[in-house]
Order: structure tokens, then C-alpha cells, then sequence
């Protein structure tokens, strides 16, 4: 590896865990379907809190607007701006009314369950390097998101 790919940007990702992160975007643009379908069942069912929301959404208009926001974060991650303004192009809810009912608890707990099934989706692309990529993205957005009073 070249120097240059282990210097990290602002938010801690190294060249080479962006362009693992930018080609988990690709590839979950190519199998939103079924990845999201399987985040969307996932949540449902271990995830209680989430229930009133992932219903009243749906799974199409889910898969949507995961995508959008994703594609929002790794254009963050990418250029350096706050992921909590990329993201509020998406929401309805501005972050920082939404930040203080985000829990760092579930956070983290809504993060293990959307690595596992990240993990379950790519199968043998799964690493440990990929892995600790997602973490430290992860790590940010809980960062900017939520509430550092929790």
C-alpha cells in the first residue's frame, strides 16, 4: 500500500476504506432488492423501534430512500461535508431535531444488525479489512448523529 492510501480524511477513513465503502455502495446499488429487502425484515424483527416507521414507509419506498441516503454519506465521506447536512436532503426531519432521540445504544445495536446483513448479502467479499472500513464509517455517522449527551 502507498502512503497516500493509509493517510485518512477527515472522518478517519483511509483512501482504501473509502474506495471499499464506495464499492459497497456500488454493489448494494446493484442488489437493492434483496439486500434491502433482507435490512428492511431484518430491522422489523429485531428492532422493535423501528416497526412504526419501516411500516408506515414500506419496503419499496425504503429501498429508496436507503439508497438516496446512502449515496448521500459516501458523497459526504468522499468531499468532506457534514453528514448530517447531506443526509437532511433526504429526511423531512431536520438531524438536529432528530438527534436527541437517537440513542447511542440502538445505534449501535441498528449498526450490528446492518453489518450483518451486509456481511450475509456479500458472502466471500466480506473481510476484515471491509469490515473495519464499514466500523469506522459507522463510527462517524454515529459521530455527527447522535447525541453526544447519550
Amino acid at each position: 500500500m502507498t502512503q497516500n492510501s493509509q493517510t485518512k480524511n477527515f472522518c478517519g477513513l483511509t483512501e482504501t476504506q473509502l474506495i471499499s465503502i464506495e464499492k459497497g455502495f456500488i454493489w448494494l446499488g446493484e442488489a437493492t432488492s434483496p439486500f434491502s429487502r433482507k435490512l428492511y425484515d431484518r430491522l422489523l424483527e429485531e428492532h422493535p423501534v423501528t416497526r412504526k416507521l419501516l411500516m408506515a414507509t414500506g419496503v419499496e419506498e425504503f429501498q429508496k430512500a436507503f439508497l438516496k441516503g446512502f449515496e448521500a454519506l459516501v458523497s459526504a465521506f468522499r468531499s468532506g461535508r457534514h453528514l448530517g447536512s447531506a443526509l437532511e436532503e433526504y429526511w423531512t426531519v431536520p438531524i438536529v431535531e432528530l438527534r436527541p432521540a437517537i440513542e447511542r445504544r440502538r445505534f449501535n445495536k441498528l449498526a450490528e444488525t446492518f453489518l450483518k446483513v451486509v456481511a450475509e448479502c456479500v458472502e466471500d467479499a466480506w473481510s476484515p479489512a471491509v469490515e473495519e472500513a464499514w466500523r469506522v464509517a459507522i463510527k462517524e455517522i454515529e459521530r455527527e448523529l447522535v447525541d453526544p449527551g447519550d
